[in-house]
């Protein structure tokens, strides 16, 4: 894509101001942007440093795609997530820069989150390691999980929740325990100024569990 029409396309598309855009490696474009020094900004709260403008290019329009996650999201409502669980980390991201406060649960190991993704909140990671560092939730307390998310609801306004690691939760305490765990987070969540995002594989349930999950969660498509 030309320079000239490609800038324009990014500020006509994305709605964004010019100087947002990284211009690492293309000083004809630092120029048309009228910058005297190409900046580095985050792209959903990944940090970009010296990779080809068209690659930065993508990366904006994935971040109007977050955006308009973000916008269509309702508050007092669970929403499920059976894509990638990067879209769930990069909502919570844009969320929490955007006035929300966050909570997440992983089963990745938080380091490997919080590499990717930066938001202001809490992290906890679903493990059984009994030298685990703070933050560690072991994955049978389900009581310990809906105490913590009651206590972000009841502080946040607004407040964004995304839960990974619902397999885990299941091969850990079964199907039902795990369908009333959210059972018991939609009731808290709902009518609340929070929301919760949950992000699992749908591939990973039986047709009628996974239509007993879409009961109390709303699939995003």
């Amino acid at each position: 894509m030309d320079t000239k029409v490609r800038v324009t396309y990014i500020q006509s598309m994305l709605g964004i101001k010019i100087n947002e855009v990284i211009v690492e490696k293309d000083p004809e474009l630092a120029a048309k942007c009228g910058v005297s020094q190409t900046p580095a900004t985050f792209l959903g709260n990944r940090l970009y440093q010296g990779i080809p403008d068209e690659t930065v290019f993508m990366g904006l329009v994935e971040k109007k795609k977050r955006m308009s996650i973000r916008r269509s999201l309702r508050t007092g409502r669970g929403y499920l997530n059976t894509t990638d669980p990067a879209v769930g980390w990069a909502t919570l991201s844009d969320c929490t820069v955007n006035g929300y406060s966050g909570l997440g649960f992983t089963r990745a190991h938080p380091d490997e989150v919080l590499a990717d993704w930066q938001f202001n909140g809490q992290l906890y990671w679903f493990t059984k390691r009994s030298d685990a560092q703070r933050g560690s939730l072991d994955p049978n307390d389900l009581d310990r999980i809906i105490k913590i998310i009651s206590g972000f609801v009841q502080i946040s306004d607004p407040g964004m929740i995304h839960l990974t690691g619902l397999e885990y939760i299941y091969t850990r305490n079964g199907f039902s325990r795990m369908l009333e765990l959210i059972q018991d987070i939609n009731d808290i969540i709902m009518g609340e100024n929070s929301l919760i995002f949950v992000s699992c594989a749908k591939d990973a349930w039986e047709p009628g569990e996974f239509r007993l999950m879409t009961s109390e969660l709303k699939v995003l498509k």
